[in-house]
C-alpha cells in the first residue's frame, strides 16, 4: 500500500540526530544503524509497530514478517517522489516540470537491547516514466552511477532530443550535465530514505512511560 506522506522530514531534523546513527549506501539499499539507550528489544519492537501502522494505509498488507523472539519486521511498501526534470530546465520549453515517480520498496528491521538497523532497498518503479524522461531503475545506484548506465541515458535523451529538433552543440551540453543529474536524483531518493529511518528514530527516542 501507498506510504502516506506525512513524511515530510527537513534537512534539520538530519542534522539533529546526526550523531545518533550511521548510514551505508550501497547499490540499490540503503542501511542506517541506530542507538537507542535504555530501550529494550521489545519495547524498540512494538514502538517501530506503532509506526508502521500510522505510515502506512494497511499495516496488516504490509508486514511480511513480524517477528518479536528474532527481533525482525520485513515491510514491502510504495513510495512516491518528485524530481525536477533536467530536461524542462536545459530546455526551458520542453515538457513537465517535474517527474514523479512510484517506486516498490523492501524494508529489514533488525532489533535488539539499545540498538536497531534500518536496511531498506528500492525494488523497482512501478510508475509510467514520461517519454520525455530517461531516468530509470538501471539509474538507481547509491555508490554511484555507473557510466554505461550514463551513456545509455545520453544515447535515449539524444534520440529524443533528435525528435524535438534540438541541435548538436544544446544536446552534447544536456549531455555533460547527465552524471550530476542522475546522481541528484539518487541523493533525492537517498535523503527520502534517510527522513524515513529518522521518523522512526524519533518516535523510538520520544517515547515514553507515561504510567498507563
Amino acid at each position: 500500500m501507498e506510504m502516506k506522506r506525512i513524511l515530510i522530514i527537513t534537512f534539520m531534523f538530519l542534522g539533529f540526530l546526526s550523531f545518533a546513527q550511521e548510514f551505508k549506501a550501497e547499490g540499490k539499499t540503503l542501511t542506517g544503524i541506530f542507538e537507542a539507550e535504555g530501550k529494550s528489544k521489545s519495547e524498540i519492537f512494538s514502538i517501530i509497530n506503532k509506526w508502521i501502522s500510522m505510515n502506512y494505509n494497511s499495516s496488516k498488507n504490509v508486514i511480511q514478517m513480524n517477528d518479536s523472539e528474532s527481533g525482525t519486521i520485513i515491510v514491502k511498501g510504495i513510495n512516491d517522489l518528485k524530481t525536477e526534470n533536467e530536461f524542462k530546465k536545459s530546455f526551458p520549453m520542453w515538457g513537465i516540470t517535474h517527474n514523479y515517480y512510484t517506486f516498490r520498496h523492501f524494508i529489514e528491521i533488525n532489533v535488539k537491547d539499545n540498538k536497531f538497523r534500518i536496511k531498506y532497498s528500492i525494488l523497482d518503479i512501478i510508475s509510467e516514466i514520461p517519454y520525455n524522461d530517461c531516468f530509470n531503475y538501471n539509474c538507481i545506484n547509491f555508490s554511484g552511477v555507473e557510466q554505461n548506465v550514463i551513456d545509455t541515458y545520453n544515447e535515449d535523451a539524444d534520440r529524443l532530443l533528435r525528435m524535438g529538433f534540438i541541435g548538436k552543440k544544446k544536446r552534447d551540453d544536456f549531455k555533460s550535465k547527465t552524471k550530476v543529474y542522475l546522481e541528484s536524483v539518487n541523493n533525492i531518493i537517498i535523503d527520502d530514505e534517510k527522513a524515513i529511518m529518522l521518523s522512526i528514530e524519533k518516535l523510538i527516542l520520544s517515547n515514553t512511560k507515561d504510567g498507563w
